[in-house]
C-alpha cells in the first residue's frame, strides 16, 4: 500500500509538471516556467557558496607534467571549507594554441576521473585548444572515499533539508571559480560543461545555478522519470532525488529544457542499457520542440553514437565543433590528432591525494548541529493535537496483556485494546541506541 501510494503521488506530480511545461510553451510564458524550475532546484540544494559568495579556494599545485598532445596540472582547491576538489587540468600546447584558452568542465559520473570516459575526452579537448578540468565525485571509485557514500551518507541529507546533490554540483562550480583566477583562461564567452551519466546529471543541475556556464553537452543521463525510476521501482542515487522533487513536477526533460537560452548538445548512445535509445529519442524531440517554440531552434542539437553507456570519441569530436561554434567562432582550427591517438594515462599520474577529514557525513552533521542550535522549543502536546486533529484530551483504552511468548531472542507480549478489540503486538525487549558518531 505504501509503495502504491508513493508511485501514484510521484506520477501525479510528474504529470502535473509536464502539463505546466506544455502550457507555458503554448502560452509563450516559457521564461516564467524556466525561472520557476531554477528556483525549485536552488531550494533543493541548500546553501551553495560559489562565485562571489564562495570562500577561499586555498589552491595547491600537486604535480605538473608535459604530455604528447597537452600539458597536465594536478591541483587541490576547496569547494566547501575543508572539502578539497582533486582537479586534473589539461592545458593546450602553447605553441599550437597560444593562451588564453576557453575552459570546459567535465564532472565525473559514478566512476573515477582516471577512467577512459573522462580523461580521454579531457585530453582531446586540450589537444583541440580548450583547457579541460575534471575531478572525482564523492564516494565513488576515485580518491574521495570515506564517509561519502551517496547510498548511506547521502540518505542522511534528507534529515537536514539540503540535497546530497550539492556535494556533486558545487565542485563543478568551484572549478569555474578556480579557472577565473588564471590569466591563461578566456572566460569572456562563458564556460562549457559536459559529462556522461552522473557527470551529465551534474551538468544538468549546474547550468541552472550558474549563468557562467553558457554551453552544455550532457551525455547518457536523461529519461522519463515516470518510467524510470518510478514505475520500474529502481533505487536511484540520492543526489538525483531531492526532497519533493517529483512533487514539484521536475523531470529530466525539465532540467534539459530549462537551459534555455543556452546552446545544448544532447548526447546519447544507441546501445545504452540504462538510458535507452527510445527514451533519449523522445526527450531529444521534446526538448528540440521547446527550443523551436521559444525561437532558439539553432541552439539545441542531439547526437547519437552507436556506443553504449559511454562518452565516445565521436561524442567528443561533436562537442568540440559545438564549442567552437558558440565559444570561439573566430577560431582558426589547427591539425588536431584524431581521438583514436589519445592514450590512457596511468591512474597515478592523475592522483592529487586530497585530505579526507571533511566528508558528506561531517558536513551534513554540522548542518544538523546548526539546526539543533536554532531550533525553537516546541509545545509537543499542542503540536501533536494540531497534527492529529484532536481538539481535547483522549482517554486511553483499557488494555489487557496476554501470556508472553518468545520468537528467537526477542520476547513479545500480545496486547489487546479493550475498547476497539484490536490485538496489538508490542515488543518488550529493551533496545539501546548507539551513541552519535563524532
Amino acid at each position: 500500500m505504501t509503495r502504491v501510494c508513493i508511485v501514484r503521488s510521484a506520477c501525479e506530480g510528474l504529470a502535473a509538471g509536464g502539463a505546466r511545461r506544455e502550457q507555458a510553451f503554448a502560452d509563450g510564458r516559457w521564461r516564467e516556467w524556466r525561472d520557476g524550475i531554477r528556483r525549485c532546484v536552488i531550494q533543493e540544494m541548500g546553501d551553495m557558496p560559489f562565485a562571489e559568495n564562495g570562500g577561499p579556494l586555498n589552491v595547491r599545485l600537486v604535480t605538473h607534467r608535459k604530455l604528447a598532445f597537452c600539458d597536465l596540472e594536478n591541483l587541490l582547491f576547496e569547494s566547501f571549507a575543508g572539502w578539497q576538489v582533486n582537479a586534473s587540468l589539461f592545458l593546450p600546447k602553447k605553441e599550437r594554441y597560444p593562451p588564453p584558452w576557453p575552459g570546459v568542465i567535465i564532472p565525473v559520473g559514478h566512476s573515477a576521473k582516471t577512467r577512459s570516459n573522462y580523461q580521454l575526452p579531457a585530453q582531446y579537448f586540450a589537444a583541440c585548444g580548450y583547457a579541460a578540468i575534471l575531478f572525482d565525485p564523492p564516494g565513488m571509485a576515485g580518491e574521495k572515499g570515506g564517509r561519502n557514500d551517496h547510498f548511506v551518507d547521502g540518505v542522511r541529507c534528507y534529515l537536514t533539508g539540503a540535497s546530497s546533490n550539492r556535494y556533486f554540483v558545487l565542485d563543478a562550480l568551484r572549478c569555474i571559480d578556480y579557472l577565473q583566477t588564471r590569466g591563461d583562461i578566456d572566460g569572456r564567452n562563458g564556460f562549457a560543461m559536459t559529462g556522461v551519466s552522473g557527470g551529465g546529471t551534474t551538468t544538468l543541475y549546474a547550468h541552472l545555478l550558474d549563468d557562467r556556464i553558457t554551453v552544455i553537452a550532457p551525455a547518457c543521463c536523461a529519461l522519463p522519470s515516470i518510467q524510470h525510476p518510478v514505475l520500474d521501482g529502481y533505487a536511484p542515487c540520492t543526489e538525483t532525488l531531492a526532497y519533493n522533487h517529483f512533487g514539484n513536477g521536475i523531470d529530466d526533460i525539465d532540467l534539459l529544457v530549462s537551459a534555455l537560452t543556452k546552446p545544448v548538445l544532447f548526447l546519447y548512445g544507441e546501445k545504452d542499457e540504462v538510458f535507452k535509445k527510445e527514451y533519449s529519442v523522445d526527450i531529444a524531440a521534446a526538448a528540440g520542440s521547446c527550443y523551436d517554440r521559444a525561437g532558439f531552434h539553432d541552439r539545441f542539437s542531439a547526437f547519437a553514437d552507436t556506443c553504449g553507456h559511454a562518452y565516445s570519441g565521436a561524442m567528443a569530436e561533436q562537442f568540440v565543433r559545438w564549442m567552437d561554434r558558440w565559444l570561439k567562432p573566430d577560431r582558426v582550427r589547427g591539425k588536431e590528432p584524431p581521438f583514436s591517438q589519445i592514450t590512457l594515462l596511468a591512474d597515478s599520474l592523475l592522483f592529487c591525494y586530497p585530505e579526507q577529514q571533511t566528508t558528506i557525513f561531517s558536513l551534513n552533521r554540522q548542518l544538523a548541529l546548526d539546526l539543533r542550535r536554532r531550533r525553537a522549543i516546541a509545545d509537543l502536546r499542542e503540536a501533536i493535537r494540531k497534527t492529529t486533529g484532536l481538539a481535547g484530551s483522549v482517554q486511553p483504552p483499557c488494555v489487557r496483556a496476554g501470556k508472553p511468548f518468545r520468537i528467537r531472542s526477542v520476547k513479545y507480549t500480545p496486547v489487546t485494546a479493550a475498547r476497539a478489540c484490536l490485538p496489538i503486538t508490542a515488543r518488550t525487549a529493551k533496545v539501546t541506541l548507539p551513541a552519535m558518531p563524532s
